[in-house]
């Protein structure tokens, strides 16, 4: 198990996620970046928020980051 830290970025708002989340690899912190971006949206979308310009940075257990998700790239997905 591997350490992974969903950090996000929205503007010059930057929310750190320093509880992290063990997963087995880094497919799964893909597949969970993208399933817990998309439950972020829709509750931006409820309450009438922009989306847009959201990012979520994935960093590993040393802090580097492993991949990034713009938000605006699952609107076609």
């Amino acid at each position: 198990m591997s350490q992974f830290f969903f950090h996000i970025l929205d503007g010059e708002m930057f929310d750190v996620d320093s509880m992290g989340v063990d997963l087995p690899n880094l497919d799964v912190a893909k597949r969970e970046a993208t399933r817990a971006a998309r439950e972020m949206m829709a509750e931006q979308i409820e309450e009438g928020l922009p989306i847009i310009g959201r990012v979520m940075k994935v960093c590993d257990e040393d802090g580097a980051m492993v991949f990034q998700l713009a938000f605006k790239d699952l609107l076609n997905s």
